[in-house]
């Protein structure tokens, strides 16, 4: 039995990150299969490239959060410290990405090769670019090059990022999105469960063992019936 897992989540959220280490985590625990499905989420779409660029990560933190400054100093070491115990090292403090969209694009020419691996592999390559190695998602040239590493032709990924190819299906994801009520990422649906934040391996994995008991149980009613 195959258990259906739906993923929205922010190339420009940590907990996006973390939600996803985590659920690798779980998935190498599960012993049933698992279709993972990522869809694209913007928590700020209308964010533009020139915004203060000159503030530092703690000074954009806290005039977002209407913080102090030392209170989002304190938010990015708790993250820091989180995201050492996944093995990521986040390093908010130079990444200078604020537009995620044309990213979110890639993700999706990555789910029409059909190899359901590649939009993880990217996903995670991007994730690592903002978050560890602070590199501009908003840059095509990045983009490209990150692509390609992961297996994506050069010459599609240029001509998807030259014209507006794949901008419906973005756009569909985050209507279903506010069709089911999602308003913060991560957000899982795990068979018929949705699960809000970056949960751990263990409720993940929890979720992912319910899932196949449901798939499990609904194929032997339909088996008995079917007898009768």
């Amino acid at each position: 039995m195959t258990v259906e897992v739906h993923l929205w989540s922010d190339l420009l959220c940590p907990w996006c990150y973390l939600g996803l280490r985590r659920f690798q985590q779980a998935r190498e625990k599960f012993e049933g299969a698992i279709e993972l499905t990522l869809h694209s989420f913007e928590l700020d779409p209308s964010r533009s490239a020139e915004q203060h660029p000159e503030l530092s990560a703690a000074e954009r933190l806290a005039q977002k959060y209407r913080r102090t400054v030392e209170e989002a100093q304190g938010m990015i070491d708790q993250m820091r410290a989180l995201g050492a115990r996944e093995g990521v090292s986040f390093h908010p403090s130079g990444g200078r990405s604020l537009q995620s969209f044309d990213a979110h694009r890639l993700l999706h020419l990555a789910r029409e090769t059909g190899d359901e691996r590649l939009p993880r592999k990217l996903k995670e390559r991007l994730f690592r670019a903002h978050w560890e190695d602070a590199e501009d998602l908003g840059d095509r040239g990045t983009l490209t090059r990150l692509a390609t590493e992961v297996g994506l032709s050069e010459a599609r990924v240029t001509a998807l990022l030259q014209g507006d190819e794949l901008t419906l299906a973005v756009r569909e994801d985050e209507r279903l999105a506010r069709e089911l009520g999602i308003t913060g990422v991560p957000f899982f649906v795990v068979g018929k469960l949705g699960l809000s934040g970056a949960q751990s391996p263990e409720v993940l994995l929890r979720a992912l063992d319910q899932a196949l008991f449901d798939e499990n149980d609904a194929d032997s009613g339909a088996a008995g019936s079917a007898r009768r």
